[in-house]
């Protein structure tokens, strides 16, 4: 059995769509190749769904719900539910309580595979995670360990787990961000008309996505084909980061770009 630990369902960003029940990217795959899956829930803190504390998920909330999905998991291999045939798998390896799980499955005799997905690591200067490293390395190393293997989404991330001592390359696996391509297309409309010479933005603008090497590329992009147009998208109605600098470096950027 597949045990699934999904992030929880945030409107503003992608997890919505990949963490749904049933209608999510993983899930609906799951259920048309008819994968036997268990979700592991937990419980959604009032208000969940919203960020509040923290740039990329709601700190706090996040944190209640993942221990509450360790907690589900426990009381499952307590009660011999979970065996070591079955596999666990985490939407986030940053899933807080997991270094529990090791030892209770070594006190009741088990030894199930698990495995997560890596967004972001502290050994990365340009992530939001980086000046908390003096804490945040000795964690990744030692959730690491007890992985049978890290998935990331390409061999940037990959590089980053080998060489900055996260783990070694044969427990790393590219597979790119899960997404459901028939939705994807089901979702865009049919137009008739040449493609337009525009690039789109669509990560945060925030400090650890490089936004500045992005309007770099456009303004020698912009030198050799002047009608090119570039786009930002953000999930709200106003252009948020987590360096307030880059909103104006982007504003003023709006002047000088098409």
């Amino acid at each position: 059995m597949l045990y699934y630990c999904p992030l929880e369902p945030y409107k503003e960003r992608y997890t919505l769509q990949w963490s749904a029940p049933k209608t999510g990217w993983l899930e609906r795959n799951w259920l048309k190749q008819e994968v036997a899956y268990y979700r592991v829930s937990g419980k959604l803190p009032e208000g969940a769904g919203s960020i509040r504390t923290g740039c990329v998920l709601d700190a706090v909330k996040r944190s209640k719900f993942a221990f509450s999905q360790i907690e589900e998991l426990l009381t499952l291999a307590d009660n011999g539910v979970i065996t070591s045939n079955d596999v666990i798998y985490f939407d986030d390896f940053w899933h807080p309580g997991i270094e529990a799980l090791p030892y209770a499955f070594h006190l009741f005799g088990i030894r199930p595979r698990m495995y997560a997905f890596l967004h972001a690591q502290s050994v990365d200067e340009f992530d939001f995670t980086y000046p908390m490293r003096s804490w945040m390395r000795p964690f990744e190393v030692g959730i690491a360990s007890a992985l049978e293997g890290i998935f990331v989404c390409g061999p940037c991330l990959r590089d980053l787990v080998v060489f900055g001592g996260i783990a070694g390359r044969e427990k790393v696996h590219i597979t790119g961000h899960p997404f459901n391509s028939e939705e994807v297309r089901e979702r865009m409309p049919k137009i008739d008309q040449p493609r337009l010479d525009q690039v789109v933005y669509s990560s945060r603008w925030d400090q650890e996505k490089s936004p500045w090497f992005f309007l770099k590329v456009a303004r020698e992009v912009v030198k050799a084909r002047p009608q090119a147009r570039f786009v930002v998208c953000t999930g709200s109605q106003t252009i948020r980061s987590n360096d307030p600098g880059l909103v104006t470096l982007l504003h003023q950027a709006c002047h000088d770009l098409p």
